[in-house]
């Protein structure tokens, strides 16, 4: 392990771990760990961005809307096959001698509901995003 000691900041001191390649890890003195992304996102970024300049106009014509419509649906089932998939097998598992988890189906069942209530009430649908917090909600309390 490559360490090298940094002056302290705000009197707290240091050190640099170079143990993996792009990240580097602040160890406190008093024993917290921080890893830091050493911008491993920014050049993705800066490609979509030059990429989305680049395509703007061609993106605008009819052949590339159709071609946008048509992935829509396969977009959705893709999802939706992915969704259907995790919450098979996280619910019940393949694995013989393995038991249904019954919170993690208590968890959809609760998600399930209350979507249907809501969209039943409120005549529209819920957001996938509070769906998120929700089930995030759930999972921490339940587990």
């Amino acid at each position: 392990m490559t360490q090298i000691a940094k002056p302290s900041v705000n009197g707290w001191q240091f050190l640099i771990d170079f143990d993996r390649p792009n990240i580097n890890k602040l160890r406190f003195i008093y024993g917290s760990d921080i890893d830091l992304p050493h911008g491993l996102p920014l050049p993705s970024f800066f490609v979509i961005l030059l990429v989305m300049n680049l395509l703007r106009g061609i993106l605008k014509g009819k052949y590339a809307q159709a071609v946008l419509q048509g992935l829509k649906p396969c977009m959705i089932g893709i999802i939706l096959a992915t969704g259907v998939y995790m919450t098979l097998h996280n619910c019940f598992p393949l694995v013989q001698g393995a038991k249904a988890d019954l919170r993690a189906l208590l968890i959809v069942v609760v998600l399930a509901a209350c979507m249907a209530m809501y969209r039943t009430l409120k005549k529209k649908k819920l957001s996938p995003i509070l769906l998120i917090i929700a089930s995030a909600m759930l999972g921490i309390l339940i587990y």
